[in-house]
Order: structure tokens, then C-alpha cells, then sequence
């Protein structure tokens, strides 16, 4: 056990183990693999004329500064830092409000509901935001 730590390890386990104190561990690994002080790759995100800068929270569309609540800044930080990229609905769910809420799509789409109607112009036709149909959604890139 001493060597395995000594070698790098976070943790260790003694067998026979309890299978509730092994997902307990995951768990607190996982915490703290998603803590703050984990770098980011990058702080500010621009797509057309949406730009986001997570370190002073502020989000410009078109040049102006617009407000976004807490969880609409999560989401759009989750769609602009994956330009480009199809993200599916379970993987947008638990990026912003976490593994408990993977199967609640309905909060995912009022709250792109409520995105679209802050940075499009016109939010029945989005150009930012798009909807992959029985998928979920993909935010343009540049």
C-alpha cells in the first residue's frame, strides 16, 4: 500500500471492499478532478458576434453587454466551448446542473429557449444555437 501511494497513487482500497465505499471515493476523485482551481483551457470564447469571457463573466452579442443568469452562463460556456461540436442532451445536462438531472431534457430546452432569445435576432430561426434533432444541440463555429 505504501509503495503504490509512494509511486503516485491518490488512494487505495483493501479488498475485500464495500462497494457504497468505492463509489463514495469515486465520487470525491471525480469532486475534485471538477474543482475551481482545475485550469481552464481558455477564458474568452468568440463565435460571430457572441463573445464570452468566463473569468469576469461577461457576454457581448453583437457589441453589447447582456445579462445572463448564473445557469444560462454555464450552458452558453458549455455550447461555446465546444464550437462546432454536436453535444448531446444527457452531456449538456450534466455539465450545467449535474449527473442527478441527465434525463431532464425539458430543463435543457427552456433554458435554450431562454439563450436563444437573449443572443439571436431572431429566436425562431436561430443561427447560434441549432438543434440537432433527436440528438441535442450545436453551437455554430466561427
Amino acid at each position: 500500500m505504501v509503495r503504490g501511494l509512494e509511486l503516485g497513487a491518490d488512494d487505495y482500497l483493501v479488498k475485500p471492499f464495500n462497494t457504497s465505499e468505492l463509489l463514495a471515493r469515486v465520487k470525491a476523485i471525480l469532486r475534485r478532478a471538477k474543482s475551481p482551481s482545475t485550469p481552464q483551457r481558455t477564458s474568452v470564447y468568440a463565435v460571430r458576434d457572441v463573445e464570452l469571457d468566463t473569468d469576469r463573466r461577461i457576454v457581448k452579442v453583437r457589441g453589447k453587454r447582456i445579462d445572463l443568469t448564473p445557469t444560462e452562463f454555464k450552458l452558453l460556456t458549455c455550447f461555446m466551448g465546444n464550437a462546432g461540436r454536436v453535444l448531446p442532451h444527457r452531456y449538456c445536462l450534466v455539465e450545467v446542473w449535474g449527473p442527478e438531472y441527465s434525463d431532464q431534457v425539458d430543463y435543457l430546452k427552456l433554458y435554450v429557449r431562454y439563450l436563444r432569445q437573449k443572443i439571436e435576432e431572431d429566436p425562431s430561426k436561430p443561427e447560434y444555437i441549432l438543434t440537432e434533432w433527436g440528438v441535442g444541440y450545436r453551437m455554430v463555429d466561427e
